[in-house]
């Protein structure tokens, strides 16, 4: 929400300031790479979470100003 004086504008927005952990979705699965050196082991599966990354951390701020 911009505020206004005179013919200036000032306006701020931030996107995911405050989130310490964020992942847009998760999946439990069974993951069958857990020889080793991560090699396919399909005798020995372990349930483990998939998550992926959520949005980054933004914000932008800017300053309008009108000549008339």
């Amino acid at each position: 929400m911009p505020l206004r004086f005179l013919l200036c504008a000032l306006c701020a927005r931030g996107d995911n300031l405050l989130d310490r952990r964020f992942a847009n979705f998760g999946v439990l699965a069974n993951n069958v790479f857990t020889g080793p050196g991560r090699s396919f082991d399909a005798a020995h599966p372990r349930a483990e979470q998939f998550r992926g990354y959520g949005a980054p951390r933004g914000g932008e701020i800017g300053v309008e100003y009108r000549f008339e």
